[in-house]
């Protein structure tokens, strides 16, 4: 279909798309109009990421798939734990269903539920004396209908106390103001099913840590402190851990202080004593630098090597008491060794374990080890444990490579080590281990004292930005938007209706198509003609001498009544198209018909004969439907005699003709059906009506013939095998491509020869193909 006959379709069926349109326009007021409204209010909350303490971590993080502690802390916002406290904090078990668009606190002014309150529904009625009855709806469904039963609970007033099953709530004053509401109480888990499908957390800048919580419902109220209360529990959650870790953390460093304040006592006490009995006063004035170098030599080889000593003991322990299952490995205990414990590695890993212990102890008091989420944390503190043992080993490594070193440096002063006094080195060596000791000590009190501090501290990593507000104007429905997709919507239906009704009409509307179905070609095309009446006179007489006498009245004799006007025209480019349809022989005997009544064959037939006497032509029409013959009728004259009693020879030609007076416009004559005979086919099938068409055909230039439509009888089949030719009348719009398919087979199976095909009852504006109708182009009155 191309773009002309697409407007062909919409100027035919644009009656149906405005209505499809209006159709659509009014559903959707209706449905914007019966919708509740719907409000929405959001809440912002910043949060700041954590630093790694081991360098590089945060380089790997975003290189491992860009999951940041955002998303993290998203994910914790949709829980169901969060969403369990917003529903207790909130009471929103207890919703309003009827009146939809009032609030819930409007009429109810405190509740409280119990986890056992059962789900359902209470209707509230008020009764005379301004209390309310209260009934129970309880819904069951049977195999044929649904059933509902009102069991009656009791009366409520306004400002008291209303009891129901696991549900305790006072009305406020204003519900003395309605008629009727109903609540609904629902079950904890379909309380967070809701509440979960209302609430959206979203990030409007991956590159801000910036969480919107948005919630949106029915009652405004409720739907701005859902918001509110979710971030205030979330930051409340956050804040716990938080404090939880650093209880656990300085209570470590609290332990590891006792330990080193044990070992520093001993070892200022032995630098003591040893000095005490050994006299020593200054060291360093006391030896040279060689005596002093070796000395630091060896204290440093004695230092390592006792820490080598002790860590490898430490090892082998550690090596022969595997870990049990769900507990610290013993490598842990590792990182309490001083120079292990004063690397930053190490004390990152320490602080990384013992926070992921203190979240999978926190997980732990209410879930079981399976848990995914317990799971995911035991894995990762095994992989934390993990390099705690790949650093001990490393380092124990590098504490003997340290002694080789030594050795070989201890070798060259051979004999000089034999001059140092031992009490120089001992002095050294005591004096070594009371550095580190105190060092270490003063290490352990710092963390201890920034953990104490981080315990008293609010959590400054997750702040409200914008808390929500009451919402003013609903966001749904959007009339606007719903008028605009009601039209388009509309439009759309309109069309497709428009062209689905084009596409399955099977009629025939214009020449290509009856050209395409018949095969054969189209003479004329045959505009729709008004009803009219011309009044004409005849006589009945022989045909050599007329006499005119005024009789009846005509029907749809267009090209008689105006014969220069434009729709005379279309019958006049018939009469062109039949002269020329063979130009060697002319056709003289012309068979009309149609495949069904109402085509209009007996129309062309008349105003074709009045075309064709204003030509000047001797014209005969013969009404061949001797079963509803209308000829008669159309021209004013009586049925009988007629061709029926002509071909059972009851009368004869002179008496069956009647002659037509067109005036100026010439004559013709007409032989009327005659009366109904009880075989008509039979009658036109005889040699009689050869014998008949030899008598009329040596007496007039053209003989019209109008036969019944073939597709009901065959009386046209029978006669075209007598005739020159056949002219089938389709009407536009009405006559189907199978009724006009199976006439044009009907008669190529006798070998009737047809001349071609006429289109009657035609819209010149359906296609403009055709250049508009003939009104376009007319007789001017001077011409008249």
């Amino acid at each position: 279909m191309d773009v002309r006959a697409a407007w062909g379709v919409l100027r035919r069926r644009w009656r149906l798309v405005l209505s499809c349109l209006g159709v659509g326009l009014t559903t959707g007021w209706l449905i914007t109009a019966r919708t509740t409204p719907a409000y929405q209010a959001s809440s912002t909350l910043r949060i700041a990421e954590k630093e790694s303490a081991v360098p590089g971590l945060d380089v790997l993080k975003q290189l491992g798939g860009g999951e940041t502690e955002v998303s993290t802390e998203m994910e914790v916002l949709r829980s169901r734990a969060l969403a369990q406290n917003v529903v207790e904090h909130l009471q929103l078990r207890l919703a309003m269903i009827e009146p939809a668009r009032v609030p819930r606190s409007r009429i109810i002014a405190s509740v409280e539920l119990s986890d056992s309150a059962p789900a359902g529904r209470y209707r509230f009625t008020r009764q005379g004396d301004g209390t309310f009855q209260i009934t129970r709806q309880d819904t069951t469904f049977s195999l044929l209908r649904r059933r509902t039963s009102e069991p009656i609970i009791g009366p409520a007033g306004v400002d008291r106390e209303v009891r129901l099953p696991g549900v305790f709530l006072r009305l406020a004053p204003e519900a003395k103001g309605q008629e009727e509401f109903i609540l609904r109480v629902m079950t904890p888990s379909a309380g967070i099913d809701e509440l979960q499908q209302g609430l959206s957390v979203s990030r409007p800048n991956r590159d801000a840590n910036i969480i919107n919580v948005r919630y949106r419902g029915y009652d405004p109220e409720i739907v701005q402190s859902v918001p509110n209360v979710l971030v205030r529990s979330f930051i409340d959650q956050r804040v716990q851990l938080r404090k939880t870790g650093a209880r656990s953390t300085v209570g470590f460093l609290r332990s590891q202080l006792d330990t080193l304040s044990h070992q520093l006592r001993r070892v200022e006490d032995s630098l003591r004593v040893f000095r005490e009995a050994e006299r020593v006063v200054s060291l360093e004035a006391e030896a040279g630098s060689q005596v002093q170098r070796l000395a630091e030599l060896q204290a440093q080889r004695g230092e390592v090597e006792g820490e080598r000593a002790a860590l490898e003991r430490l090892v082998v322990e550690a090596r022969s008491s595997p870990a049990s299952p769900g507990q610290p490995s013993p490598y842990r205990r590792l990182l309490a060794f001083p120079t292990l414990f004063r690397n930053q590695a190490t004390s990152a890993l320490l602080s990384s374990l013992t926070t992921l212990d203190n979240e999978r102890a926190t997980l732990l008091l209410r879930r079981t080890p399976k848990d995914p989420d317990v799971v995911s944390l035991s894995g990762m503190i095994a992989d934390l444990e993990t390099q705690v043992q790949g650093v001990v080993l490393t380092y124990l490594d590098g504490l003997r490579q340290q002694v080789a070193s030594f050795d070989g440096s201890l070798a060259g002063f051979g004999k000089r080590l034999e001059k140092i006094p031992a009490k120089e080195v001992h002095y050294a060596r005591l004096q070594r281990s009371n550095q580190v000791l105190s060092e270490i000590y003063t290490l352990l009190q710092t963390r201890l004292k920034e953990s104490e501090i981080a315990q008293a501290v609010e959590d400054p990593s997750a702040q409200v930005v914008d808390e929500a507000f009451l919402p003013e104007v609903p966001v749904a429905p959007r009339k606007g938007l719903n008028l605009f997709l009601s039209m388009f919507l509309g439009i759309g239906l309109g069309l497709a209706c428009a062209f689905g009704r084009e596409w399955l009409d099977t009629a025939i509307h214009s020449r290509e198509e009856l050209q395409s179905v018949t095969r054969v070609p189209v003479l004329g095309l045959i505009p729709h003609i008004r009803d009219a009446r011309v009044k004409y006179r005849f006589r009945r007489r022989r045909v050599q001498s007329i006499e005119l006498r005024p009789v009846g009245i005509s029907l749809s004799l267009i090209a008689g009544r105006d014969p220069h006007g434009p729709d005379s025209e279309a019958y006049r480019a018939l009469r062109t198209s039949l002269a020329f349809v063979r130009p060697d022989r002319p056709p003289k005997s012309i068979i009309v018909t149609s495949p069904a009544p109402g085509d209009g064959k007996s129309t062309t037939v008349s105003n074709l004969a009045v075309t064709l006497a204003q030509q000047g032509l001797k014209v005969i029409v013969i009404d061949a439907d001797l079963r509803r013959g209308t000829l008669h009728r159309v021209f004013g004259v009586g049925r009988e005699p007629g061709l029926s009693d002509l071909l059972i020879g009851r009368t004869n030609l002179e008496a069956a003709t009647q002659e037509i007076d067109l005036g100026a416009e010439g004559l013709l004559h007409l032989i009327g059906a005659g009366a109904p005979p009880p075989n008509p086919a039979d009658l036109l099938g005889s040699n009689r009506l050869r014998q008949v068409l030899n008598l009329v055909e040596p007496l007039y230039d053209v003989v019209l013939v109008d036969c019944p439509p073939i597709n009901l009888v065959t009386d046209a089949a029978i006669a075209g095998t007598q005739v020159d030719g056949v002219l089938l009348v389709a009407r536009a719009g009405k006559t189907q491509r199978g009724e006009l398919a199976f006439s044009m087979e009907q008669l190529r199976n006798v070998r009737v020869p047809v001349l071609g095909a006429v289109l009657n009852d035609f819209d010149m504006k359906r296609d403009a193909s055709y250049g508009g109708d003939y009104s376009g182009y007319r007789y001017a009155d001077a011409f008249r």
